[in-house]
């Protein structure tokens, strides 16, 4: 009997984990693989950094789309990603009362009214704003979408490159906005087992795409996803309105009026998740080395990547028995103190924020 000829479809994955379903499935060594570069040529990517303000978390979204609103009027249809249903619903009747029309998706909602509200958006005339949570970001298709924006920090690249798809699908040039504070970590941290090296990686990779200063960022996505046929190192130099540039390959178009300079890969808060990756054991227990106050104090700066990897750790140890050590090289042993360090994340970014480490006190959050 003559085999079956199958297709095997896929969006962005690389070559190993094609492989992996090759070999899953039962096909031979023989079989023919086509493909070509996951990149979005027509997507230009762009980070707002609100620098920091004390605020709820609805507060911030508030502030988020009124910077944006410019955006918004001038774009066909405009896809919000929030991290909650709640945060859907608020933001959705939030901008309706600021006539603006929008529409909640999320899967709260009944079935029919999912369905009612995205005909809605999709058939309204001039500009619209259909607010989801991640339940958007897959299986719907409106071609006519030119902006999505991020005000909440998926757990994986992959799950934002989903988003960022829903953006430009008829070719046209397209904007997608990752809006950057640190209540916005609030949500995706409970989604993320630190314990698990490889979702551990994948959330630091995410992280550092958003508030890493240097490099294109169109690069950083493709090569984060493993995409081995993009070789540029930055954005297409093009007057085509139709190819994106990301704000780093864009110098004409900055985002926001962030007054603080956002940090690269050396700053010491990743450099203490990395001491903390070094020095973790087999049995889970975490040595961390702890620098001498003096040392943090000359080398922490003020910015919004300092308060967010702080959260990040925060969560990383919360309710855990830390072993450190210390400058002398002896180890102690001691129970974080969790709501002194939880409230560093809401201290003004213009102080400095450095860990002291003391045995008989425990380890405390400082101020200058």
């Amino acid at each position: 009997m003559r085999r079956a000829r199958l297709l095997g479809l896929t969006a962005t994955l690389c070559s190993n984990q094609v492989d992996g379903v090759r070999k899953m499935v039962g096909f031979d060594k023989n079989t023919v693989v086509l493909k070509r570069s996951t990149d979005r040529a027509n997507l230009s990517y762009s980070v707002l950094d609100l620098g920091y303000f004390e605020g709820t978390n609805d507060a911030v979204m508030v502030k988020s789309v009124e910077l944006l609103m410019p955006h918004v009027f001038l774009s066909a249809k405009t896809m919000i990603f929030v991290a909650t249903r709640s945060d859907c619903d608020f933001l959705a009747k939030h901008l309706s009362a600021s006539c603006i029309p929008s529409w909640p998706y999320h899967g709260k909602l009944e079935k029919a009214t999912r369905r009612e509200n995205w005909n809605a958006w999709s058939d309204a005339q001039g500009y619209a704003v259909l607010v989801s949570t991640s339940l958007g970001g897959t299986g719907r298709n409106q071609p006519m979408v030119d902006l999505v924006i991020q005000l909440t920090v998926r757990p994986n690249i992959y799950s934002m490159v989903q988003e960022f798809g829903r953006a430009g699908r008829k070719g046209q040039g397209s904007r997608c906005i990752v809006v950057a504070h640190p209540i916005y970590l609030q949500h995706v941290v409970s989604f993320v087992d630190f314990q698990d090296p490889i979702e551990y990686r994948m959330f630091i990779d995410v992280i550092e795409f958003i508030f890493t200063r240097a490099g294109c960022r169109r690069q950083k996505i493709q090569s984060l996803l493993g995409d081995e046929l993009f070789c540029a190192g930055s954005c297409p130099s093009s007057d085509d309105v139709a190819k994106g540039k990301c704000d780093r390959c864009d110098v004409t178009k900055v985002l926001g009026t962030n007054l603080y300079s956002l940090l690269d890969v050396t700053n010491p808060a990743i450099a203490l998740l990395k001491e903390i990756e070094h020095y973790s054991d087999g049995d889970g227990a975490h040595f961390v080395q702890i620098f001498s106050h003096g040392d943090w104090r000359s080398r922490l700066v003020p910015s919004v990547a300092s308060a967010c990897f702080m959260y990040v750790l925060i969560n990383y140890l919360r309710f855990s028995k830390v072993t450190y050590k210390t400058d002398t090289g002896c180890f102690s042993t001691l129970m974080l103190n969790v709501d002194a360090i939880r409230s560093a994340h809401v201290i003004s970014l213009r102080e400095t924020i450095w860990v002291e480490c003391d045995s008989s006190l425990g380890t405390s959050i400082y101020i200058t």
